[in-house]
């Protein structure tokens, strides 16, 4: 939740992009106030009040977080649920020799509008702790997010290894989908860098030569140059030179709407 004092322009701007594309041009007008450094303080801060009320309206908190694999117990009086998906990021790849190894691709995206569920009945809901897995709710064919693809290894004769590809919207299962960005390949004495995981409203970005893909727009995770890839969504892990672990790439998580 969020308050006139809490809300960021990035929301601001959410809510109306919104207001545009549905016609509201009052709220479009809070927006525009809200955002204008040189409106008077008392209507700005009135405002951005509106405006937060409407942002909490639109995209309220998630009822539940599910960080790990496990079983989700439907509560006395729910009939109906929206899920969010974000996949897990790709690992770094490894390396042995001069050659870095390439860039975890970030996860992918998914939301499900409306799931009908039965109170008591128990769902199973997987997001997984290691690679190579994608994260869904219900079953693989309800709601599904792709995760990343692994960064590839570097060859001990000093080539490089591959980016991994980003989750892919096409190949997710929900009524909105958004891509993870693909990791950089590494290069001579140079590591490749993670892709960044989608969010919401938008694909991840890709990564390019040693700098990590951006976060998707809200809830993706960006990329990592080095080390682990950021939550939520799996912002793929970068690779290491020479020796070492290469970076692990971020979680995902699903949320549930009720």
């Amino acid at each position: 939740m969020v308050d006139g004092t809490t809300i960021t322009d990035a929301q601001i701007n959410r809510v109306k992009t919104w207001a545009i594309a549905n016609s509201d041009t009052l709220v479009e007008t809070w927006c525009n106030v809200a955002l204008d450094p040189n409106a008077d303080p008392g209507l700005r801060n009135k405002d951005r009040t509106k405006v937060a009320a409407k942002y909490n309206d639109l995209w309220p908190d998630p009822q539940d977080t599910i960080t790990s694999t496990s079983t989700w117990v439907c509560p006395d009086g729910v009939t109906q649920i929206a899920v969010e998906c974000f996949g897990r990021g790709g690992d770094g790849g490894s390396s042995l020799s001069a050659a870095g190894g390439g860039g975890g691709g970030g996860g992918a995206y998914a939301r499900l509008n409306a799931l009908a569920v039965t109170p008591f009945a128990s769902y199973t809901v997987t997001v997984p702790s290691s690679a190579g897995a994608d994260t869904w709710f219900g079953s693989s064919s309800t709601v599904l997010a792709k995760c990343g693809a692994n960064g590839g290894n570097a060859a001990l004769l000093a080539t490089p290894g591959a980016g991994g590809a980003g989750g892919n919207a096409a190949h997710c299962i929900g009524d909105v989908t958004w891509s993870g960005g693909n990791g950089s390949a590494g290069t001579l004495l140079a590591v490749g860098a993670g892709g960044g995981g989608a969010g919401e409203d938008g694909d991840g970005g890709d990564a390019s030569g040693t700098t990590a893909g951006t976060a998707g727009p809200f809830g993706g995770g960006a990329g990592a140059s080095s080390g682990a890839g950021t939550i939520n969504g799996g912002g793929g892990g970068a690779a290491t030179l020479i020796a070492g672990t290469p970076g692990a790439g971020a979680r995902g998580v699903v949320m549930l709407y009720y």
